[in-house]
């Protein structure tokens, strides 16, 4: 049975999937925070004017569900994100057309129906070795 905390990333999930940028930030608190694995932090806003960027580099962009857990209010969702990385730089890895798949681990702090926290664990270098090919 799937909780309602744990309904609330996955529709989170879904949004992502589909470059659907507005699901996506009615999805997030107002006092919203992003970890990246470089552990940036980024606000509500900024995450949300980075995120189009980042489907331009990965017109592709996935995240396939592997397993989702939660507790109180908090879900690990562990996931494979896989896409193309046609253009741009990012996470200081240069694109070169080649596709990726990168296990992910996603923390997320829930907070009156709403994703506080978002917490993304994964290794940048799994993306450089694919682009070296």
């Amino acid at each position: 049975m799937i909780t309602e905390n744990e309904r609330i990333t996955l529709d989170f999930l879904d949004a992502l999937n589909i470059a659907d940028f507005i699901t996506v930030k009615d999805c997030l608190s107002d006092d919203f925070e992003f970890i990246s694995p470089s552990k940036r932090t980024l606000d509500k806003e900024t995450l949300c004017q980075n995120l189009p960027r980042t489907y331009e580099m990965i017109p592709d962009n996935r995240f396939n569900l592997i397993r989702i857990l939660s507790q109180d209010d908090s879900v690990v969702m562990v996931t494979n994100r896989r896409g193309t990385f046609k253009k741009g730089t990012y996470f200081g890895v240069e694109a070169n057309n080649q596709s990726f798949e990168i296990p992910f681990i996603n923390i997320f702090d829930i907070e009156a129906g709403k994703i506080k926290r978002w917490e993304a664990h994964w290794n940048v270098q799994l993306l450089q070795q694919s682009q070296q090919k």
